[in-house]
């Protein structure tokens, strides 16, 4: 244990592996950081030189040398003080951490950080931060990462809870988030492979604060249990890829202006699985997508209240699948579910009711062939309309009860 500003507790300098086995670390103090492992800075003296006959005396040069690769187990780590880090590893080759729980207090004091040029291992049963831009675990490696975490909580602004940038693929599992602050974000993953993120459950509160965040070169697969969002521009899960997107979601229930479920744009085909969603707020949307691809969409039930907005609005170069449940949208100029396609669209619904002005229950524009079986449709309000298709090919619509 350590007290008092710039006081570290286990700071290690090696230019070879540096392997650190501890029960626990607490430090108090402004940057005063828990573990540290950097490289050793070792100087060199250049030979003195002749230009004509003048002597120049050679000058000293200083080069740091990081460790080759480290492995890191802890029990736990608490920190108290603004800039003070958890454990902090910088190293050439792999690197591993395993901690029980990991604290830190203070602004800017992220609970782990790692800087790899090989691939990273990171596994943390409890994780919390709390100061404005105190991350959980900002992990950057060349090669592979790989995260899991039981619990992470994080209270400030413009904090991460787990914030991964790879030139590898990234997995990142986290079992439970609390997270509060404006622009904060659960799991922030970029990589220039494919991104697999699982979350169990996650409580947001605060505006632009998002539950994942994606942003891969190769693809991205996600899977999350219950997200629950609120703030201006809240985001459930967003995906941007230049390769296919998979996204399942059991429940959202996200509220405020510009809030989304999901979030997806990908150059390669998108598929979506979402249970129940609950979205309120003006021009907020259940399932936004926009791919250069093909789109298949299934849902279960969705619930959405707000001034042009959907349960389900999808734009796609390709062909467009939809399964749905139950629909009910209640807005001026909202839509239950919006498709612009640019091959052929197809919808299956089982209930569809929307409620305001200008508002409509499934509202199509295809390039190709448009195929719509529903069983109950209702549209209530000044030009409300229960079904619109303009396309390019033929149109096939069979409604039990309107």
């Amino acid at each position: 244990a350590t007290s008092g500003d710039f006081s570290t507790a286990l700071e290690i300098e090696t230019p070879t592996i540096a392997t650190v086995t501890v029960g626990s670390i607490t430090t108090e103090g402004a940057g005063s950081h828990g573990i540290t492992i950097a490289g050793r800075t070792e100087t060199y003296n250049l030979p003195g030189y002749y230009v004509g006959d003048v002597y120049y005396d050679g000058e000293q040069v200083s080069i740091a040398k990081p460790a080759t690769a480290a492995g890191i187990q802890v029990g736990s780590v608490t920190t108290s003080g603004g800039s003070a880090n958890g454990i902090t590893a910088y190293v050439l080759g792999d690197v591993a951490i395993a901690a029980g729980n990991v604290n830190t207090t203070g602004a800017r004091a992220t609970g782990i950080t790692t800087r790899s040029g090989g691939d990273a291992s990171i596994l943390v049963d409890t994780l919390s931060t709390e100061g404005r831009r105190a991350d959980g675990i900002f992990a950057s490696a060349l090669g592979e990462v790989v995260i899991g975490v039981g619990s992470a909580s994080t209270a400030g602004d413009r904090a991460t809870a787990i914030r991964t940038v790879s030139a590898g693929d990234a997995t990142v599992i986290l079992g439970e988030l609390a997270s509060s602050g404006n622009t904060a974000t659960g799991i922030d993953v970029t990589t220039a492979g494919v991104a697999n993120v699982a979350l169990g459950a996650a409580t947001l509160d605060g505006d632009y604060s998002t539950g994942i965040s994606i942003s891969a070169s190769g693809g991205a697969n996600v899977v999350a249990g219950d997200i629950s969002s609120a703030g201006y521009y809240a985001t459930g899960i967003s995906v941007a890829t230049f390769g296919d997107a998979t996204v399942a979601l059991g429940s959202a229930d996200i509220s405020g202006t510009y809030a989304n479920a999901i979030d997806i744009t990908a150059n390669g085909d998108t598929t979506v699985y979402a249970g129940q969603l609950t979205i309120e707020g003006y021009l907020a949307d259940g399932i936004l997508v926009m791919t250069e691809g093909s789109a298949n969409i299934a849902l279960q039930s969705a619930s959405v209240s707000g001034v042009y907005s959907n349960a389900i609005d999808v734009t796609a170069a390709g062909e467009v699948g939809i399964v749905a449940g139950q629909l009910a949208i209640e807005g001026e100029s909202s839509q239950a579910i919006l498709v612009s396609s640019g091959g052929s669209t197809t919808i299956g619904l089982g209930s569809g009711h929307a409620t305001g002005d200008y508002s409509g229950v499934i509202s199509v524009d295809s390039a190709g062939d448009v195929n719509i079986l529903a069983d109950q449709l209702s549209a209530t309000g000044n030009y409300a309309g229960g079904i619109y298709v303009y396309n390019g090919g033929m149109a096939t619509l069979a409604v039990n009860a309107v």
